[in-house]
């Protein structure tokens, strides 16, 4: 029966401090703490709160949950602990704050969370807190034991922890709140004696919980929506759960899970009652990376398009990585449409792009072959419509763009 504890600070702390803090739960039984230490942003190294926002967008999956990941990443071969919790020294309250606070089942997987003098927010000195800015933490605290510990160490551009402390106390959330006098250390703050007075009793008396993940179509009556309405609320999902590429040789696996069921050639037919797909022929045929070399943006309108056709119904392109190969299947399928038709909510918007080919820069058109780029549609507005696409700035971005636009060359009816 291990109790895993997640302890993100900048810096693993160093003896005695560590020792003193891996022996303050001895009475719990077995424990097991695991440091979270990812390596701060910019050179020299800087802003270590990104460093753990950054940890927090890298564990992401696309149901929004970060826990699963924070676990194989950084507590590699403990995978049924009897329960687990969180502890932030610091800047490590953000992967907290911006990360497993924001998922409802890792809220309600975690037996208790101890911000250790890290509870900021982002509204500056001089201004009373907004609710909006303080949700992560009452949300928290709503889900499961939430100590908030602070010190008097003044903040210059945002929030200090007393101030953050006072504003929730004014809006009653169901947190404890201690109070530490003296320096930003872990000393001061006694961290091992807030885990040995608070966590401890918290897992000796815990049970172990087990959450399901949760789906982008959780309480959305989708039953009743069309497939284009279907599509729109899928991809506000992903666009909610901004999963982005990630430099160098590692990947964002949730980019690259959309390709996963893609192929080339061959006829999709659809899915059946277990959502499995359906294919005639055709060969696997997944993205390598998650990055410019792999552009995802159909990929994206793929794995949205299997998520979201029911058996029975007859899908308007294939499941592909290319746009050129959306544009041919839904030619085939009798859905590719004039850049003049009125897009509907969920249609895809065909652009071409530029490229360069032996030095020079020339017009790719996916409706004569070439490469593209698309994005799904979610509303019409005369002269301009509002999309989501994916591979946008290395990301899912969600905005407004004019019909009028010379690279728009049709449409796909979904």
């Amino acid at each position: 029966m291990t109790h895993l504890v997640l302890f993100a600070s900048p810096g693993v702390p160093g003896e005695p401090y560590r020792s003193r803090y891996e022996h303050a739960l001895d009475p719990v039984g077995d424990v097991a703490f695991r440091w979270i230490d990812p390596p701060a942003v910019g050179n020299p190294p800087r802003k270590l709160s990104q460093a753990f926002k950054n940890e927090a967008h890298r564990c992401r999956q696309s149901s929004g949950r970060v826990l699963p990941n924070l676990m194989k990443k950084w507590a590699p071969g403990i995978t049924k602990p009897w329960t687990v919790s969180f502890v932030g020294f610091s800047a490590g309250c953000w992967i907290a704050r911006d990360g497993l606070f924001l998922s409802e089942h890792d809220r309600r997987a975690l037996a208790c969370s101890v911000m250790l003098d890290g509870a900021h927010t982002p509204y500056g000195p001089q201004r009373e807190p907004r609710e909006h800015e303080l949700s992560s933490f009452i949300m928290a605290a709503r889900a499961h034991r939430l100590i908030v510990v602070h010190s008097d160490t003044p903040t210059s551009g945002y929030s200090s922890t007393t101030e953050v402390a006072d504003a929730l106390r004014q809006a009653e959330a169901p947190c404890t709140i201690v109070h530490r006098p003296g320096r930003h250390h872990h000393g001061d703050l006694d961290g091992p004696g807030m885990l040995s007075s608070y966590l401890g009793p918290v897992l000796i008396a815990a049970t172990p919980i087990s959450i399901p993940p949760t789906r982008w179509d959780d309480g959305l009556g989708a039953e009743n929506l069309t497939l284009g309405e279907r599509l729109c609320a899928w991809h506000g999902f992903q666009f909610g759960m901004d999963p982005r590429e990630i430099a160098g040789p590692r990947h964002n696996a949730t980019i690259k899970a959309y390709s996963l069921q893609c192929r080339r050639g061959g006829t999709l037919l659809g899915v059946d009652k277990n959502g499995y797909t359906l294919w005639q022929g055709g060969t696997k045929l997944s993205l390598p990376t998650d990055d410019g070399d792999s552009p995802w943006c159909a990929a994206l309108q793929s794995a949205g398009l299997l998520a979201c056709l029911r058996p029975g119904e007859k899908p308007p392109h294939g499941a592909r990585v290319s746009v050129r190969e959306l544009v041919e299947d839904a030619r085939d399928a009798g859905t590719l449409r004039e850049a003049s038709w009125e897009p509907r909510p969920g249609s895809a918007a065909i652009l071409a792009r530029y490229v360069y080919r032996k030095g020079k820069r020339v017009l790719s058109d996916p409706l004569s072959g070439g490469s593209g780029h698309v994005r799904c549609v979610i509303q019409s507005d005369g002269a301009k419509y509002h999309g989501i696409g994916g591979n946008e700035g290395d990301k899912i971005t969600s905005a407004w763009h004019l019909r009028a636009d010379p690279l728009l060359r049709g449409w796909i009816e979904r």
